[in-house]
């Protein structure tokens, strides 16, 4: 007799939350103006939303420019993936061990009031401005991985959430990083911001067949 698979079906539109500070917003504005920038999944498959903020920092102190004040926006948008973009703006404010324990808080804290099912953790990059917190930033993305693949508790609300830490591999974190920024050596430029939107599109967009493969 033949053989019959029952796939579940979503119960509704998968999302995913890019969260961050000004290269977030500069990606949405970029993505608005010309929607060819965002080559992940399409629209009738994935609602993307952003939560953003010019100079946003993991300092719970920073008032409206801390991650932590935008934890309820976060959680209303009921986000399957969450790809967060954070810390920079902290290098220099508050020593490495602590901005890492910040972003490990505020991972934790998403984790528990969203229930996502995959979360993204953009490497701390290196603007041309920050190279003397080159060590810093090496030294937060190395621990952050190695954070992230110690198990949970059972119970605990990470133990349902698959995690990756992404390191854009398209240059302009590299050794000739400088063509792909903007004058100000902080923001990226045309071709930089291009090259970013490729990368998250690949991440979230393999977090989205992830979760996909994972239904059937």
């Amino acid at each position: 007799p033949m053989m019959c698979f029952v796939y579940p079906i979503l119960e509704r539109m998968m999302k995913a939350v890019l969260f961050g500070h000004s290269y977030i917003r500069r990606m949405r504005d970029a993505i608005e103006d010309c929607p060819r920038l965002w080559t992940g999944p399409g629209p009738r498959d994935l609602v993307l939303k952003y939560v953003c903020k010019g100079g946003m920092q993991l300092n719970p102190a920073a008032g409206e420019f801390s991650a932590y004040a935008y934890l309820e926006e976060v959680a209303r948008q009921r986000p399957d993936i969450i790809f967060i973009h954070l810390g920079e703006n902290d290098l220099g404010q508050a020593s490495r061990g602590r901005i890492l324990e910040w972003l490990i808080d505020l991972v934790e804290a998403l984790c528990t009031s969203c229930r996502p099912r995959k979360v993204i953790i953009s490497q701390m990059t290196l603007f041309p401005t920050l190279e003397q917190y080159a060590s810093d930033s090496y030294w937060i993305n190395e621990r952050l991985r190695n954070w992230y693949k110690v198990p949970a508790a059972p119970d605990h609300p990470l133990a349902a959430v698959q995690f990756k830490v992404w390191y854009h591999r398209i240059g302009i974190f590299g050794a000739n990083r400088r063509q792909y920024y903007a004058g100000d050596n902080v923001h990226l430029n045309s071709l930089g911001l291009e090259r970013y939107c490729r990368s998250v599109s690949a991440t979230v967009g393999g977090g989205y067949n992830d979760i996909m493969n994972s239904q059937r």
